[in-house]
């Protein structure tokens, strides 16, 4: 038996768009970069085995050292239209 390669599936966005993203799945994310938090680079956005999509957005407050990360699954993109 062989092992599984291990294969990324993270999906490549410009920033602009995955701030964009962000914006709409979180609620406060204007809020809590307006109060100090930054996103980090470890925030992306993976596509499953089912093909949906799996958002992580990871923020950090170097000022108190704290980190917030959102996790959201089970994104459809089919059922979401650019606007």
């Amino acid at each position: 038996m062989t092992r599984r390669k291990c294969r990324s599936y993270r999906v490549t966005i410009d920033a602009e768009a995955f701030d964009r993203i962000a914006a709409a799945l979180i609620g406060n994310h204007r809020e809590l970069l307006d109060n100090g938090w930054s996103i980090c680079p470890t925030s992306g956005l993976w596509r499953t085995g089912k093909g949906t999509l799996t958002a992580r957005v990871a923020y950090r407050m170097r000022a108190r050292k704290a980190s917030l990360v959102h996790t959201v699954r089970g994104i459809n993109p089919g059922l979401y239209d650019e606007r």
